[in-house]
């Protein structure tokens, strides 16, 4: 992984990726029942941020997990072991919660 941007930490432990931005939990990923959290933080500081964006992207590129924006809206795609790509949307509280194996 490349130098962390500013804020961010990742917490690798054991079958278990925490993603920190500041004091808030962005995302979660449990790579034994394949449970992903994603949290813009958009309760926290009342909007989407790059920064934010940025932040996740580094940190779940290895989980083939990406975020995007459209028409002001955050895509999350994952691309499962077949190489197939499936889309997520963040809930109004800025969140989203999936299982990468399903």
């Amino acid at each position: 992984m490349k130098a962390l941007p500013k804020g961010l930490s990742v917490i690798e432990h054991k079958d278990l990726l925490l993603v920190k931005l500041y004091d808030t939990l962005i995302a979660k990923v449990d790579f034994v029942n394949g449970d992903v959290s994603i949290n813009s933080g958009l309760q926290d500081i009342g909007r989407l941020t790059k920064h934010t964006k940025k932040c996740l992207n580094l940190a779940l590129e290895d989980s083939k997990i990406s975020v995007r924006q459209e028409d002001f809206k955050w895509i999350i795609t994952h691309v499962d072991v077949d190489n197939v790509s499936r889309y997520f949307y963040l809930d109004d509280a800025g969140r989203s919660n999936f299982n990468m194996y399903e």
